[in-house]
């Protein structure tokens, strides 16, 4: 689908003053997302300035439950005990010239020899054990001589003991606790813990930074770099696209994407699945072809991803597959009812891509899910009915010659081409192979074949005024 619109020579100026509405309006957007951020900063023990609700369903880290766990891991990691090879070699020296027995002084070698060692709590068995192999008459002597010089080589290692407990506190994942959407974290006056702070922060609610000022105003500068990102692409293809569409008919697409996103920002609110903002990308889809739709679906998906900030991810993949796939379908069924189906299997495909986010990574329950799928599925839906109300707009308003226009004029039962055969049928069997001729030469060179067919089509429609002046409408004969 193109039309034939040059740049006008004013066009530079309106263009112009087009980018920085955008710029402006996605900022705002922007900042009406990230700027509502605390003005003052969040003290841990006092009272919260405002009520914080979870802005969608996710899972955040319960910091006690944690820490619970992690403790009982440590604490079933035991001392760990080192071999003291300095204590072990004035044992082996003390006891090999301690003139006792040679079976005693052999006992207790062997087992100082053993790699690890000897603790303090098995000096007096290994004493009694090594005393018994003297004669009856030496045993005491025996015991008296080793409870002197036998000391423990197995000493507690603080270090290794305190690495494998932290190793194993490690090991343990974190306790995640669900947070449902417009859950409420933390109420107006209520005091402020570290674990609120936590989930505040985790989610983008809370900022530590103390000074309010300043963080507005990195704020604002931020929204404003990222929506001078967002519309550079329309700069950058500010030629291409005036080459093939007038000022006005750029700036009713730029409108429709920026209230689509304004709007999808207020559904936001009240669900963060409730995603019609693939509206934008079936629109751009039916006016400028498939190309120009799946542009729109991969700039969209990054700019939703920007407005739901606690979940871009999942936001950006519903939105990028439900628009490529609604893109895709209208351009395949080319008729207006399309738009409705192609709004529905954008928004069943972005649901079915959420169930699939949250089987392999979790994140809600199977029930959220599910509600989550519906509301996109509804929002598709919704999209393509509203693309259906506003291609009749752009088409009567603005100008744009989309294929369905060009199918419909096409159509034998269009009212002009009824007259046509009615009126002067050997005209209308001409236009019919000129316009065959004519469709298959442009398909070859690469043009619009549909537009050349349908010009071709009504190329000789003013013989209707007087269709018996030419040859082909001459049944009888008889030439006036």
């Amino acid at each position: 689908m193109s039309n034939s619109a040059r740049p006008t020579d004013n066009s530079g100026p309106r263009y112009l003053l087009l980018g920085l509405v955008a710029l402006a309006c996605l900022a705002a957007l922007l900042y009406s997302v990230h700027g509502t951020r605390q003005r003052s900063p969040l003290r841990l023990g006092q009272p919260s300035p405002q009520t914080f609700t979870a802005p969608v369903d996710t899972q955040v880290i319960d910091w006690i439950a944690t820490q619970r766990e992690r403790q009982a891991a440590r604490a079933q990691i035991e001392t760990v005990y080192t071999s003291d090879q300095e204590l072990k070699s004035l044992v082996l020296a003390a006891v090999g010239s301690s003139g006792l027995p040679p079976d005693v002084i052999d006992a207790v070698i062997s087992r100082y020899q053993q790699p690890a060692g000897v603790r303090a709590e098995a000096i007096p068995e290994l004493i009694a054990s090594a005393a018994q192999l003297a004669p009856e008459d030496r045993q005491r002597e025996a015991r008296l001589v080793l409870e002197r010089r036998l000391v423990a080589t197995s000493v507690p290692n603080d270090r290794l003991t305190q690495a494998a407990r932290e190793a194993a506190g490690a090991a343990v994942p974190s306790v995640m606790q669900s947070l449902e959407a417009g859950q409420v974290i933390v109420r107006e006056g209520e005091p402020l813990d570290e674990d609120v702070l936590r989930v505040l922060d985790s989610l983008g609610l809370y900022s530590a930074r103390a000074d309010a000022a300043t963080q507005t105003a990195w704020i604002v500068l931020g929204c404003l770099a990222l929506a001078a990102l967002l519309t550079a692409p329309l700069i950058i293809a500010r030629q291409r696209l005036l080459d093939r569409l007038t000022p006005t008919q750029v700036g009713f697409l730029v409108v429709v994407t920026l209230l689509a996103l304004g709007a999808q920002r207020l559904a936001v609110m009240a669900s963060p699945h409730f995603l019609f903002v693939l509206l934008a990308a079936l629109t751009a889809s039916a006016l400028l072809g498939i190309n120009a739709g799946l542009l729109w679906s991969a700039w969209l998906a990054l700019a939703v991803g920007l407005i739901v900030p606690a979940s871009p991810l999942v936001a950006m993949a519903a939105t990028l597959v439900g628009s490529v796939v609604a893109a895709l379908v209208v351009q395949t069924l080319r008729t207006r009812v399309a738009l409705p189906v192609a709004g529905a299997a954008g928004g069943l495909v972005a649901g079915l891509t959420l169930l699939a986010v949250v089987i392999m990574s979790g994140g809600m329950t199977l029930p959220s899910a599910l509600a989550g799928a519906a509301f996109l599925f509804g929002g598709g839906l919704l999209a393509g009915v509203m693309a259906l109300g506003l291609l009749p707009v752009a088409e009567s308003v603005f100008g744009f010659l989309t294929d369905f226009r060009l199918l419909e004029l096409s159509s034998p039962s269009e009212r002009l081409m009824q007259r046509l055969i009615s009126e002067a049928p050997g005209t209308y069997q001409h236009s019919l192979v000129i316009s065959n001729l004519v469709e298959q030469a442009v398909k070859n060179i690469g043009g619009n074949s549909l537009l050349a067919r349908v010009g071709a089509l009504y190329h000789d429609v003013g013989k209707t005024r007087r269709p018996q002046f030419f040859i082909e409408n001459q049944f009888t004969g008889e030439n006036p």
